[in-house]
């Protein structure tokens, strides 16, 4: 069947429908993995159809699909010659970053497409941020620094194209995190700081990374104690970096990593986000009792939880001490709550051999990745109001006496 359409599409002659069809025919024979019949329709197309976005679109699938050794170094042999031919067209564009990274273009060629793409569209800042993004990837660091401040503002002053600004705030987060990333670059820290800063106070910015900056900044120019915080702060919002950030900071202190988990976790006890503890999210489980589990209806208690998996060192080296927590504060206002991985089956098995006292919760993948869980063991406290209390990463044979200063300040809430 495909094969009868293709040959019915070669038989087509010149129409204002070519580029088209011979768009379909590439896409064909690239199914068929018929390389060098896409290839031959490739260069057809680039050859008579230079400036559109279907032949940006073409290039940038094969390119995609095909490997070096099936003939994609023709392609992009190709594809560069066009690229410096017509820095106008949309393929330029589309090929800028990746050329940029492959070292295929020079700083002269890089102004000529961005200058030409600015051209083109002189009204939108997201065509400005991509440019900046170039210069920025081609450590052109002035340039970018004078092109994401003209984004900044043209979105700031709502003179884009874009209808009703309604976009505004997604792209003031985007732009506010280039600007930072391009000034932290230049050492312009004062430029830097007051773009994290600006990024902690969007509405929509629930994320850590403008902690993440600012602990960056701190970091850099050697005020630890500030970087501590931040970090922590970022942490607190769910921070994927900010651990080892942490560890890198406690190393610039202390010469080592000795004491480490202890500073930790008095770090976070010192430090919290006044009024702006993170929401924890919610969620429902069955626990292998067949008890349910709704962080809604656990409600003025205060929650704990453990994620973990069976084949964890560090989870089964915390179980004892967390067997005792559990003990120690039955009868309280806590519940302990351990999402696991692995399935109802092989918890069973193992819990019949290892006692754990916390109400387990099998299969808890999406749970974990809700709560963006990504090193095991990780403990979530979370308040009598469902607001996150604290946060701590890893096993160790006295995490429970980490843990219970965090639970008693959730419970005077």
């Amino acid at each position: 069947m495909v094969t009868a359409d293709m040959e019915f599409l070669t038989g087509i002659k010149e129409t204002d429908e070519l580029e088209g069809h011979l768009g379909v025919l590439f896409e064909g024979h690239l199914w068929l993995k018929q390389e060098e019949k896409a290839q031959e329709i490739l260069k057809a197309v680039l050859d008579r159809f230079p400036e559109t976005e279907q032949t940006a679109n073409l290039v940038g699938k094969y390119l995609v699909s095909v490997g070096e050794i099936d003939g994609q170094g023709d392609v992009k042999q190709w594809t560069k010659e066009m690229v410096r031919n017509r820095p106008g067209s949309v393929l330029a564009r589309k090929q800028l970053r990746q050329m940029i990274m492959d070292g295929e273009l020079s700083n002269d060629a890089i102004d000529s497409i961005c200058d030409k793409w600015r051209e083109a569209e002189p009204n939108d800042p997201q065509v400005l941020f991509r440019i900046a993004a170039a210069y920025f990837r081609a450590e052109q660091l002035d340039k970018a620094a004078v092109v994401i401040d003209e984004a900044l503002n043209m979105i700031l002053k709502g003179n884009s194209d874009d209808p009703g600004n309604f976009m505004a705030d997604s792209h003031l987060q985007w732009t506010y995190k280039l600007c930072a990333r391009i000034a932290l670059a230049r050492k312009d820290y004062a430029t830097a700081l007051a773009s994290a800063t600006a990024l902690q106070m969007l509405p929509k910015e629930t994320k850590s990374t403008g902690y993440d900056y600012e602990g960056m900044i701190w970091l850099e120019v050697g005020r630890l104690d500030k970087a501590t915080e931040a970090f922590v702060y970022a942490l607190e919002k769910g921070s994927k970096q900010a651990p080892e950030k942490l560890a890198e900071t406690y190393r610039a202190l202390t010469g080592g990593d000795d004491g480490f988990d202890k500073w930790l976790v008095a770090a976070q006890m010192k430090y919290e986000l006044a009024g702006d503890r993170p929401q924890a999210k919610a969620f429902s489980a069955i626990d292998l009792e067949g008890n349910k589990l709704s962080l809604d209806e656990l409600k003025g208690k205060v929650v704990v939880l453990n994620f973990w998996f069976k084949d964890c060192g560090p989870c089964k080296r915390e179980m004892p001490g967390l067997n005792q927590m559990v003990q120690d504060y039955a009868g309280k206002d806590v519940v302990f709550i351990a999402p696991a991985l692995d399935n109802a089956e092989k918890l069973t098995k193992f819990l019949k051999k290892s006692e754990f006292n916390y109400q387990v919760v099998a299969e808890a993948n999406d749970l974990a990745e809700t709560y963006e869980v990504t090193s095991f063991p990780t403990h979530v406290i979370i308040d009598r109001d469902g607001r996150v209390e604290a946060r701590i990463t890893g096993g160790t044979l006295d995490r429970h006496d980490d843990i219970r200063p965090f639970i008693e300040k959730a419970l005077t809430r």
